[in-house]
Order: C-alpha cells, then sequence, then structure tokens
C-alpha cells in the first residue's frame, strides 16, 4: 500500500535451495498475486539467497518476478 511495504517470501530454505525452476517460479506467482494487490510489494526470498542454490532457480525467481511482478505506473 502507500503506508507499509512488504517483502519476500519464496521460502529460501526449502524451495529455493531444495525445489525445481517450476516451483520456484509457482511459489513466486504464488506470493505476488497474495501480496502485491495495492502496491508495497517486492518479490525475494524469505531471507537470502543461500550458497548452493541452483542458478536455475535463482533465474526462475529473477524471471517470474520480471514476467508478473510489475505495477503499472
Amino acid at each position: 500500500g502507500d503506508k507499509i511495504a512488504l517483502c519476500g517470501n519464496v521460502d529460501a530454505a526449502s524451495t529455493l535451495y531444495l525445489g525445481s525452476p517450476e516451483d520456484v517460479a509457482n511459489e513466486a506467482r504464488n506470493c505476488i498475486r497474495d501480496a502485491a494487490y495495492g502496491g508495497g510489494y517486492f518479490l525475494t526470498s524469505s531471507n537470502c539467497i543461500y550458497r548452493g542454490v541452483p542458478i536455475e532457480n535463482t533465474l526462475a525467481l529473477i524471471k517470474t518476478g520480471l514476467k508478473y511482478g510489475r505495477y503499472k505506473l
């Protein structure tokens, strides 16, 4: 919204680390769907991107955010 920002919440320890790129994309889309309405949301992991996270999963998070996570100005 216009008073608070929310960030997150693709699970860094489970989905990003152990899931497939499709799992990451699905969770990212769900986060956007559930939290982005009204503005003030930015997509990221639940914590940080740990060493050992497959690059394909990191790229899936970025690509999904770019595809589905844009606000109209």
